[in-house]
Protein backbone atom coordinates (compact mmCIF):
# COMPACT_ATOMS: atom_id res chain seq x y z
CA UNK A 1 0.00 0.00 0.00
CA UNK A 2 0.86 3.44 -0.71
CA UNK A 3 -0.06 6.39 1.68
CA UNK A 4 -0.27 10.09 0.32
CA UNK A 5 -0.70 12.50 2.81
CA UNK A 6 -1.64 16.53 2.37
CA UNK A 7 -1.13 18.16 5.70
CA UNK A 8 -2.84 21.73 5.10
CA UNK A 9 -3.20 24.23 7.10
CA UNK A 10 -6.67 23.00 8.56
CA UNK A 11 -6.89 19.54 8.12
CA UNK A 12 -4.58 16.68 7.46
CA UNK A 13 -5.82 14.27 4.27
CA UNK A 14 -4.72 10.97 3.57
CA UNK A 15 -5.56 8.19 0.74
CA UNK A 16 -4.13 5.06 0.83
CA UNK A 17 -3.69 3.13 -2.66
CA UNK A 18 -2.87 -0.68 -3.63
CA UNK A 19 -0.28 0.64 -6.23
CA UNK A 20 1.27 3.90 -7.36
CA UNK A 21 -0.21 3.85 -10.94
CA UNK A 22 -3.33 3.85 -11.66
CA UNK A 23 -3.69 6.25 -8.83
CA UNK A 24 -7.27 4.31 -6.99
CA UNK A 25 -7.91 5.29 -3.34
CA UNK A 26 -8.63 2.49 -1.20
CA UNK A 27 -9.62 4.56 1.89
CA UNK A 28 -9.62 8.20 2.78
CA UNK A 29 -9.83 10.56 5.62
CA UNK A 30 -8.59 13.37 7.87
CA UNK A 31 -7.30 14.81 10.89
CA UNK A 32 -7.05 17.79 12.40
CA UNK A 33 -3.71 19.80 11.59
CA UNK A 34 -4.02 21.49 15.01
CA UNK A 35 -3.25 17.47 16.44
CA UNK A 36 0.44 17.84 15.11
CA UNK A 37 2.00 16.52 18.67
CA UNK A 38 4.65 13.59 18.58
CA UNK A 39 2.11 11.95 20.61
CA UNK A 40 -0.86 12.61 18.61
CA UNK A 41 0.78 12.00 14.97
CA UNK A 42 1.61 8.17 16.46
CA UNK A 43 -1.88 8.00 17.23
CA UNK A 44 -3.12 8.40 13.75
CA UNK A 45 -0.37 7.15 11.99
CA UNK A 46 -1.06 3.93 14.04
CA UNK A 47 -4.49 2.94 12.20
CA UNK A 48 -2.41 2.44 9.25
CA UNK A 49 -0.16 0.14 10.50
CA UNK A 50 -1.94 -2.89 9.42
CA UNK A 51 -2.32 -2.35 5.76
CA UNK A 52 1.69 -3.16 4.65
CA UNK A 53 2.20 0.39 3.45
CA UNK A 54 5.59 0.17 1.29
CA UNK A 55 5.92 3.96 1.26
CA UNK A 56 4.67 7.20 2.91
CA UNK A 57 4.69 10.45 0.09
CA UNK A 58 3.46 13.91 2.10
CA UNK A 59 2.53 17.27 0.64
CA UNK A 60 2.81 19.64 3.69
CA UNK A 61 2.27 23.44 4.01
CA UNK A 62 4.05 23.29 7.88
CA UNK A 63 7.08 24.33 9.28
CA UNK A 64 10.53 22.74 9.02
CA UNK A 65 10.12 21.87 12.69
CA UNK A 66 6.62 20.51 12.20
CA UNK A 67 7.93 18.18 8.96
CA UNK A 68 10.71 16.94 11.44
CA UNK A 69 8.08 15.50 14.31
CA UNK A 70 6.05 14.35 11.37
CA UNK A 71 8.86 12.32 9.94
CA UNK A 72 10.09 10.87 13.23
CA UNK A 73 6.69 9.81 14.02
CA UNK A 74 6.18 7.94 10.79
CA UNK A 75 9.78 6.15 11.65
CA UNK A 76 8.54 4.96 15.09
CA UNK A 77 4.95 4.30 14.13
CA UNK A 78 5.42 2.55 10.67
CA UNK A 79 8.86 2.69 10.01
CA UNK A 80 9.03 4.02 7.32
CA UNK A 81 10.94 7.35 6.69
CA UNK A 82 8.62 9.80 4.37
CA UNK A 83 8.82 11.40 1.34
CA UNK A 84 8.24 15.16 1.42
CA UNK A 85 7.67 16.26 -2.00
CA UNK A 86 9.14 19.89 -2.94
CA UNK A 87 8.82 22.70 -5.71
CA UNK A 88 11.33 22.24 -8.19
CA UNK A 89 11.85 24.77 -11.07
CA UNK A 90 10.33 21.98 -13.39
CA UNK A 91 8.31 19.27 -13.68
CA UNK A 92 8.86 17.41 -16.98
CA UNK A 93 5.58 14.88 -17.80
CA UNK A 94 4.39 12.50 -20.63
CA UNK A 95 0.80 13.10 -21.78
CA UNK A 96 -1.54 12.42 -24.34
CA UNK A 97 -1.06 14.53 -27.28
CA UNK A 98 -3.68 17.11 -28.00
CA UNK A 99 -5.17 15.38 -31.02
CA UNK A 100 -6.12 12.33 -28.46
CA UNK A 101 -3.86 9.67 -29.85
CA UNK A 102 -1.43 7.44 -28.09
CA UNK A 103 1.44 9.19 -29.32
CA UNK A 104 3.35 10.46 -26.54
CA UNK A 105 4.79 14.06 -26.45
CA UNK A 106 7.53 15.62 -23.83
CA UNK A 107 6.11 18.35 -21.72
CA UNK A 108 7.50 20.78 -19.07
CA UNK A 109 5.78 22.72 -16.80
CA UNK A 110 7.86 25.63 -15.66
CA UNK A 111 7.82 27.14 -12.33
CA UNK A 112 8.37 31.51 -12.15
CA UNK A 113 9.47 31.51 -9.21
CA UNK A 114 13.28 33.11 -9.23
CA UNK A 115 13.54 30.52 -5.91
CA UNK A 116 11.60 27.67 -7.08
CA UNK A 117 11.02 26.14 -3.38
CA UNK A 118 9.49 29.56 -1.95
CA UNK A 119 6.39 28.18 -4.14
CA UNK A 120 3.90 26.26 -1.79
CA UNK A 121 4.38 22.68 -2.92
CA UNK A 122 0.60 22.12 -2.44
CA UNK A 123 0.33 24.82 -5.30
CA UNK A 124 2.90 22.88 -7.10
CA UNK A 125 1.28 20.11 -7.03
CA UNK A 126 -2.23 21.07 -7.98
CA UNK A 127 -0.52 22.38 -10.92
CA UNK A 128 1.19 19.32 -12.06
CA UNK A 129 -1.82 17.09 -11.88
CA UNK A 130 -4.01 19.85 -14.31
CA UNK A 131 -0.65 20.03 -16.53
CA UNK A 132 -1.10 16.15 -17.13
CA UNK A 133 -4.90 16.69 -18.13
CA UNK A 134 -5.16 19.56 -20.20
CA UNK A 135 -2.99 21.19 -22.95
CA UNK A 136 -4.34 24.35 -23.09
CA UNK A 137 -3.89 27.48 -21.02
CA UNK A 138 -5.04 26.50 -17.26
CA UNK A 139 -6.22 28.06 -14.09
CA UNK A 140 -5.82 26.06 -10.48
CA UNK A 141 -8.50 27.46 -7.84
CA UNK A 142 -7.34 26.17 -4.43
CA UNK A 143 -10.28 27.40 -1.80
CA UNK A 144 -8.65 26.09 1.11
CA UNK A 145 -7.92 28.17 4.41
CA UNK A 146 -6.25 30.23 2.20
CA UNK A 147 -7.45 30.90 -1.45
CA UNK A 148 -4.16 30.23 -3.78
CA UNK A 149 -4.95 30.83 -7.64
CA UNK A 150 -2.49 29.79 -10.28
CA UNK A 151 -2.41 30.53 -14.63
CA UNK A 152 -0.24 28.44 -16.56
CA UNK A 153 -0.25 29.47 -20.06
CA UNK A 154 -0.11 26.61 -23.06
CA UNK A 155 3.18 26.73 -23.43
CA UNK A 156 3.12 25.21 -19.90
CA UNK A 157 5.12 28.21 -18.47
CA UNK A 158 3.63 29.11 -14.76
CA UNK A 159 2.18 33.05 -15.19
CA UNK A 160 1.92 33.41 -11.62
CA UNK A 161 -0.59 33.67 -9.01
CA UNK A 162 -2.74 35.09 -6.41
CA UNK A 163 -2.70 34.31 -2.44
CA UNK A 164 -5.77 35.60 -0.30
CA UNK A 165 -8.08 34.75 2.79
CA UNK A 166 -10.61 32.19 2.50
CA UNK A 167 -13.50 32.19 3.91
CA UNK A 168 -12.64 30.86 7.36
CA UNK A 169 -9.98 33.19 8.11
CA UNK A 170 -11.10 36.27 6.63
CA UNK A 171 -13.68 35.63 9.63
CA UNK A 172 -11.01 34.58 12.54
CA UNK A 173 -8.86 37.76 11.32
CA UNK A 174 -11.90 40.13 11.99
CA UNK A 175 -13.25 37.41 15.30
CA UNK A 176 -9.67 37.41 16.65
CA UNK A 177 -8.13 41.17 16.00
CA UNK A 178 -10.84 43.39 16.89
CA UNK A 179 -12.19 43.23 20.37
CA UNK A 180 -15.47 44.65 20.23
CA UNK A 181 -16.54 42.41 17.32
CA UNK A 182 -15.69 39.66 18.81
CA UNK A 183 -17.33 40.39 22.16
CA UNK A 184 -20.36 41.18 20.05
CA UNK A 185 -20.09 37.79 18.72
CA UNK A 186 -19.86 35.73 21.45
CA UNK A 187 -23.44 37.02 22.85
CA UNK A 188 -24.96 35.53 19.95
CA UNK A 189 -26.47 31.69 20.30
CA UNK A 190 -26.83 31.45 16.36
CA UNK A 191 -26.11 33.69 13.27
CA UNK A 192 -29.19 35.29 11.83
CA UNK A 193 -29.95 36.69 9.01
CA UNK A 194 -30.17 36.00 5.02
CA UNK A 195 -28.12 37.94 2.72
CA UNK A 196 -27.74 40.23 5.63
CA UNK A 197 -26.29 40.19 9.30
CA UNK A 198 -28.88 40.70 11.85
CA UNK A 199 -26.45 39.65 14.05
CA UNK A 200 -22.70 40.26 14.48
CA UNK A 201 -22.00 36.07 13.84
CA UNK A 202 -23.91 36.59 10.57
CA UNK A 203 -22.83 39.88 9.29
CA UNK A 204 -19.45 38.37 9.64
CA UNK A 205 -20.02 35.18 8.45
CA UNK A 206 -21.86 36.76 5.20
CA UNK A 207 -19.50 39.80 4.80
CA UNK A 208 -16.76 36.80 4.48
CA UNK A 209 -19.01 35.22 1.50
CA UNK A 210 -19.68 38.45 -0.73
CA UNK A 211 -15.68 39.01 -0.37
CA UNK A 212 -14.52 35.53 -1.40
CA UNK A 213 -17.19 35.22 -3.93
CA UNK A 214 -16.41 39.16 -5.41
CA UNK A 215 -12.65 37.89 -5.47
CA UNK A 216 -13.95 34.65 -7.37
CA UNK A 217 -15.85 36.94 -9.67
CA UNK A 218 -13.02 39.30 -10.70
CA UNK A 219 -10.67 36.21 -11.32
CA UNK A 220 -12.05 34.89 -13.73
CA UNK A 221 -12.37 38.64 -15.27
CA UNK A 222 -8.24 38.70 -14.91
CA UNK A 223 -7.85 35.58 -16.23
CA UNK A 224 -10.30 36.02 -19.53
CA UNK A 225 -8.63 39.73 -19.84
CA UNK A 226 -4.87 38.30 -19.32
CA UNK A 227 -5.64 35.33 -21.93
CA UNK A 228 -7.05 37.53 -24.69
CA UNK A 229 -3.50 39.49 -24.83
CA UNK A 230 -1.83 35.79 -25.27
CA UNK A 231 -2.04 33.49 -28.62
CA UNK A 232 -4.50 31.12 -27.20
CA UNK A 233 -7.31 33.26 -26.53
CA UNK A 234 -10.32 30.97 -26.98
CA UNK A 235 -8.23 28.17 -24.59
CA UNK A 236 -8.63 28.10 -21.14
CA UNK A 237 -9.27 25.33 -18.53
CA UNK A 238 -10.27 26.26 -14.89
CA UNK A 239 -9.58 23.60 -12.64
CA UNK A 240 -11.22 23.95 -8.88
CA UNK A 241 -10.38 22.43 -5.45
CA UNK A 242 -10.28 22.57 -1.67
CA UNK A 243 -12.41 22.64 1.26
CA UNK A 244 -14.94 25.32 -0.09
CA UNK A 245 -14.42 24.29 -3.80
CA UNK A 246 -18.06 23.94 -4.18
CA UNK A 247 -18.84 27.55 -3.17
CA UNK A 248 -16.22 28.83 -6.00
CA UNK A 249 -17.26 26.27 -8.49
CA UNK A 250 -20.59 28.04 -8.50
CA UNK A 251 -19.54 31.88 -8.90
CA UNK A 252 -16.53 30.53 -11.55
CA UNK A 253 -19.61 29.34 -13.45
CA UNK A 254 -21.89 31.63 -13.32
CA UNK A 255 -19.59 34.42 -13.85
CA UNK A 256 -18.31 32.97 -17.22
CA UNK A 257 -22.28 32.10 -18.00
CA UNK A 258 -22.83 36.11 -17.87
CA UNK A 259 -19.53 36.80 -20.18
CA UNK A 260 -20.29 34.08 -22.61
CA UNK A 261 -17.21 32.03 -22.12
CA UNK A 262 -17.98 28.56 -22.54
CA UNK A 263 -15.09 27.45 -20.71
CA UNK A 264 -14.59 24.16 -19.33
CA UNK A 265 -14.39 24.05 -15.18
CA UNK A 266 -13.26 21.46 -13.39
CA UNK A 267 -14.12 20.42 -9.65
CA UNK A 268 -11.55 17.72 -8.48
CA UNK A 269 -10.91 17.44 -5.10
CA UNK A 270 -8.28 15.09 -5.01
CA UNK A 271 -5.95 17.81 -7.17
CA UNK A 272 -3.24 17.92 -5.05
CA UNK A 273 -3.58 14.23 -4.46
CA UNK A 274 -3.06 13.80 -8.15
CA UNK A 275 -0.29 16.03 -8.34
CA UNK A 276 1.39 13.83 -5.38
CA UNK A 277 1.29 10.70 -7.40
CA UNK A 278 2.47 12.28 -10.37
CA UNK A 279 5.60 14.04 -8.22
CA UNK A 280 5.86 10.55 -6.82
CA UNK A 281 6.60 8.27 -9.47
CA UNK A 282 9.13 10.69 -11.27
CA UNK A 283 11.23 11.39 -8.18
CA UNK A 284 11.06 7.77 -6.14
Amino acid sequence: MFLYIDQGNSRCKYVLTKSEEPFKEETAGAWNSKASSADELKKHLEQFAGFRVKAVIISSVASLEAKKVFKQACEKTLAITPVFAESTSTYSAKGISPSGNSAQSSRTLINSYANPQALGVDRWLAMIAAFERCHTDFMVIDAGTAITADWVNAQGVHQGGHIVAGKKLLQQSLLGETGGIAWSASHDNKAEGDLFGQNTSAAVALGADVMVEGYCRQLVRQIISACKDGENSNDLEIWVTGGDGVDVLQWVQQELQLLNKPFKVTLEPRLVFLGLNHWFSVNK
